[in-house]
């Protein structure tokens, strides 16, 4: 589907500005870039404001009078997409990209892509795509696992495990407290190692914007990789408390149920 808006995050960042969101931009621009001085952000936006130009977005008409040089219905749909109240996002962090969908109204949903921090693109999607589209942009295999797997860990070993420097830690650690099998905690630690000892992941945010403060809270959060013969993913209890997270190996099948749980839980049963 060719996208409704398609800018660079430089251009992403005027618009935002533009149109009253300078600390959303500010925000944006610092996690992608870094710091930077205000004339170095002068000549970042310098440079977009004649990208805009060469692609017949800017209006030199609004402009001459002062306006927002923008068109109303562009202005109006940069608002909707920065008030967005909730987002579900997913991230790959093997080909840096991420997907967003972001409410921006009762049943209605922008589809916001997002390429090595790169490329941006809009789209309206409708909310009964989102699944389809979710598993779309990470493809898992359609395989059957020989044998299902559940176990628990702490949330403080498992966040210790994105360092592959403690792996042997976490183990011994974690084969004492528990008592569980081993060979489950190597298949699973044999899968961080062949995904580069990265998850993919997919949380629901809740966004609220108050004056020129944004405030985020996350309402839920599945990591999730390939497994050598299905789907590998750690959900938690409660994602703000510090109990056990439960890691289970299952069917691509079972996984498409899980994610359908998940969207009904912290999205569409949220807003009934």
């Amino acid at each position: 589907m060719k996208p409704f808006m398609r800018c660079t995050t430089e251009e992403w960042m005027l618009l935002l500005t533009m149109c009253g969101y300078e600390v959303l931009a500010k925000s944006l621009g610092e996690e992608v870039f870094g710091e930077k001085s205000e004339e170095s952000w002068e000549t970042l936006f310098e440079c977009a404001a004649h990208q805009l130009m060469l692609k017949g977005v800017w209006d030199d008409e609004k402009a001459s009078k002062d306006e927002v040089p923008l068109a109303d219905g562009l202005q109006s749909f940069i608002r909707s997409v920065a008030e967005a109240k909730q987002l579900i996002r997913l991230s790959n962090p093997l080909t840096n990209e991420a997907l967003l969908f972001r409410r921006i109204g009762d049943g209605q949903w922008i589809e916001h892509y997002i390429k090595q921090e790169i490329i941006q693109e809009f789209h309206p999607v409708d909310a009964k795509s989102i699944e389809k589209n979710m598993h779309q942009f990470i493809e898992y295999k359609d395989l059957e696992p020989s044998n299902e797997i559940e176990f628990t860990m702490s949330n403080g070993a498992f966040t210790a495990l994105s360092d592959q420097r403690h792996v042997k830690e976490v183990k011994m650690y974690w084969l004492e407290a528990t008592r569980q099998n081993e060979a489950w905690f190597d298949e699973f630690a044999e899968a961080l190692l062949a995904n580069d000892w990265k998850f993919f992941n997919t949380s629901v945010i809740h966004v609220s914007l108050d004056g020129e403060q944004t405030e985020t809270d996350l309402n839920d959060l599945l990591f999730h990789m390939p497994a050598r013969d299905g789907v590998w993913f750690v959900r938690y209890k409660d994602v703000h408390s510090n109990e056990d997270v439960i890691i289970q190996k299952t069917s691509f099948s079972k996984w498409k149920e899980v994610c359908n749980e998940f969207l009904e839980r912290t999205v569409f049963h949220a807003a009934k």
